[in-house]
Parts: C-alpha cells; sequence; structure tokens
C-alpha cells in the first residue's frame, strides 16, 4: 500500500484504482487535482516503498523512469516527487510506520519543520482553560487535529485562561511543543504586561503539557488529573481526536477501522467521562462546558471514509446525550462541526487560482475557513456568561458550505 499524497488521498494499490474517484474525492477536499498536477497511479509494494524512501541514490538512479511500476518494482520519480517534494502532504496520510523513515530521509534533502508538520496532522492534544468572561481561574480540557487546536488553546490564553496541554509523548513531537510555549509565553507576557499597573500579576502557571495516547482509557483520567493539580479545577474541556487514512469502503481493515474508532470515538468519549466525572463529582461547585469538535463530515457521506463519518456522527450523538445526562450537574454539552478549514496541509493548494475559486464558490460565505474561525465559537461554547443557557447544540462552521451541497 502506498498514496498518492500530492492529492492527499491514500490509496490501496493492490487493487484498481478510479481517477476520477481520485479527482472528485480531492476537489471536495480542497486539495489538487491529481489530473491537473500531473499525478500517477503507481503500484508498489509496501516493502519496496519503505526501501525507496531511504535510499539516497533513487533519484540519480532513477531520474528518467516514467509510468507504472511492477510491485516488486523500484518507485518512479513521479511517485518520488509526491513523497518527498510534496513530503507535507505525504506525512499527512502515509502509514504510520513511515513517518521515522520518511521524516529522516526528507530531512537529509533539506526539507525542514516536518516534525511539526506530523504531530500537527497526526496528533491527538489536548488543553486546559479558564473562562475569559470570569473573574476566577477556570480549566478547559481538549484534544484535537490538524491546526485547529493551537489557535483555540491560544485564544483560551489571550482571553485570561489557563491552558494544559496533553501530547503524546513522542521525543519527535520536541519542535511543536516548543513551538506552542515560545507563542505561549508570549501571550503570558503581554497579558502580565496589561495587568503591571494593577498589581494583579499572578506568578501561577498558566499553560502546562501532559503526555499520554489518548485513546488508551487512562489517559483522559490522568490528564484531567495533572489538570486539576496545577490549576485547581476543570471548567471548559474541548474533545476533537481526529485521524482520518483514506480507504475505499471493501478495503477497510479490522486494524484501521480500530484505529480510528479508538482515536476518534472511544478516546473522546474516556476523556470526556474523565472531565464530566470531575466536573459534577469532584469540585465545588460543580458545572462546566465540554464541546466535542465534530466535522461536517457526520452530516454527509465519504466514499473513502466509512470508518471515519461514523466517528464524527458519534461525537454529535455523545454530546446530545451527555447534554442529558449531565445537565443536572450544571454541565453543558455542545459540538462544533468544522467544514473546509485552511491549514498548512492545503496552503500551497490554494495557490492555485482556478482550485480556491472552486471551492470558495461552493461556500456561500465566499472563503475557505481559518482556524482561527474555529477558536471564537470554542470560546464562546466554554463562557458560561455568553452561552450558559446553550446544550445539546450542534454549530456548524463552515461558511454555510453544508446547505449548499449540491
Amino acid at each position: 500500500m502506498v498514496l498518492i499524497a500530492r492529492t492527499g488521498i491514500e490509496v490501496d494499490l493492490s487493487a484498481p484504482i478510479s481517477l476520477q474517484s481520485l479527482r472528485s474525492q480531492s476537489l471536495l477536499l480542497g486539495l489538487p487535482d491529481p489530473v491537473a498536477n500531473g499525478a500517477d497511479v503507481v503500484r508498489v509494494s509496501l516493502a519496496t516503498a519503505v526501501e525507496f524512501i531511504v535510499n539516497l541514490e533513487f533519484r540519480e538512479k532513477h531520474a528518467n523512469s516514467k509510468g507504472k511500476t511492477d510491485d516488486d518494482s523500484p518507485m518512479d520519480e513521479t511517485l518520488y516527487s509526491v513523497l518527498l517534494n510534496d513530503v507535507h502532504y505525504s506525512l499527512a496520510y502515509c502509514p504510520e510506520s513511515w513517518a521515522d523513515a520518511l521524516i529522516e530521509e526528507a530531512e537529509k534533502r533539506g526539507y525542514d519543520n516536518l516534525h511539526s508538520t506530523w504531530i500537527s496532522i497526526r496528533r491527538v492534544q489536548s488543553r486546559s482553560v479558564e473562562d475569559f468572561a470570569e473573574p476566577k481561574p477556570e480549566s478547559f480540557g481538549h484534544h484535537w487535529k490538524e491546526n485547529g487546536w493551537k489557535a483555540i488553546a491560544l485564544e483560551y490564553l489571550r482571553q485570561g485562561a489557563s491552558v494544559a496541554i496533553n501530547y503524546l509523548g513522542r521525543p519527535a513531537e520536541a519542535p511543536l511543543l516548543e513551538e506552542l510555549f515560545r507563542e505561549a509565553d508570549k501571550i503570558i507576557k503581554a497579558d502580565s504586561g496589561s495587568m503591571a499597573d494593577q498589581n494583579e500579576i499572578s506568578e501561577a502557571k498558566r499553560f502546562i503539557a501532559v503526555a499520554g495516547d489518548i485513546s488508551q482509557p487512562e489517559t483522559g483520567g490522568h490528564f484531567v488529573a495533572e489538570t486539576v493539580k496545577a490549576f485547581g479545577r476543570l471548567d471548559v474541556f474541548v474533545s476533537n481526536a481526529g485521524v482520518c487514512q483514506f480507504r475505499e469502503f471493501l478495503e477497510i481493515d479490522p486494524t484501521l477501522l480500530n484505529h480510528t474508532i479508538s482515536t476518534n470515538l472511544s478516546g473522546s468519549f474516556y476523556a470526556t467521562q474523565a472531565a464530566a466525572r470531575q466536573m459534577a463529582q469532584s469540585q465545588s461547585p460543580p458545572g462546566g462546558s465540554i464541546i466535542g469538535i465534530s466535522s461536517i463530515s457526520a452530516l454527509v457521506g465519504g466514499g473513502q471514509q466509512a470508518h471515519y463519518t461514523p466517528t464524527k456522527a458519534g461525537i454529535n450523538s455523545l454530546m446530545q446525550s451527555c447534554a442529558v445526562a449531565l445537565g443536572k450537574y450544571g454541565i453543558r454539552c455542545n459540538a462544533l462541526l468544522p467544514g473546509t478549514i485552511r491549514t498548512q496541509l492545503n496552503e500551497e493548494d490554494m495557490k492555485d487560482d482556478a482550485k480556491r475559486t472552486y471551492m470558495e464558490g461552493r461556500i456561500p460565505l465566499g472563503r475557505l475557513g481559518k482556524t482561527a474561525d474555529l477558536a471564537g465559537p470554542a470560546v464562546f461554547l466554554g463562557c458560561e456568561t455568553l452561552s450558559g443557557y446553550v446544550t445539546g447544540a450542534q454549530i456548524l462552521v463552515d461558511g454555510g458550505l453544508f446547505v449548499n451541497l449540491q
């Protein structure tokens, strides 16, 4: 198995693939047109792919190789350029077992910031925050996908929140954490400076990181416990575990299905349950806000997302049931459903005028979403003053895309 990374779609190369299917899926996702970009569908075994990735001499030896290859043949130059020249897309969708080899080899060839790219795409994140509209410290917990987590965490910090993040704990995550802590430190120092004349500067830490795999049942409880240890209580918890490897329905295997469910849905359930137990039973006064980051994909089908869309629909249902079950404790539960959000994954794609125009034409507001577009609604739902009577809701953050799907 390998992928056509330039389209951002993982492909099972042991079976025939429809280029038209790739093309339509690419356009829907806001990714490059595989035909316009000249990407070929190449058949190659996983073993050959890994061997190729670490082969320093490949470009020189096979620069003139064209067309399709047999399963036992080296990858051709087209796939080489897809995997390394478009390495950010490769990292988004390649099998996890390839990650370290691909990063190491690509960085030897001069590509930068690959660890951060990999982490921001693949890792489940979490945070903890103080409700900006309240005078007392509060906490917000959160785990999630791509770059939306960063925008939300930093916006909560700007609003005076204390933030705890959960990360997997791999050494490769260090660059992302360092960058995040630098940005957080700037915000905290700016807040301290603005309060200096009022003698309100607090020496308490406002930003911490807690390691752990959120797909494991015990991680949510550990994260919540560490958050409460640092900040005293938990008032807002945002949950968005998100992994998605595109796969034709007939080719989805138990390993991929279980990984997707355990991260996207089971992990969210356990973390949400841990947060709710803290909010309902272990702090006074009880109460808080839980926000599940779902997706527009929860409302529509996806030909290569049959294992993914049910997990996001499950987040919607989980938040509805939690709203009913936890209302008596003063806990509000809502879901945010982002549409097409512009991130570092599709930044290069959007430089294509035709592609950008196509995507923007389908969105009534006439533009792609920004990660900051998620931050405002997330902070709104976390604020008791602004959304204290909102629970069980599903809020689309898609520029009107869903109502214009025709």
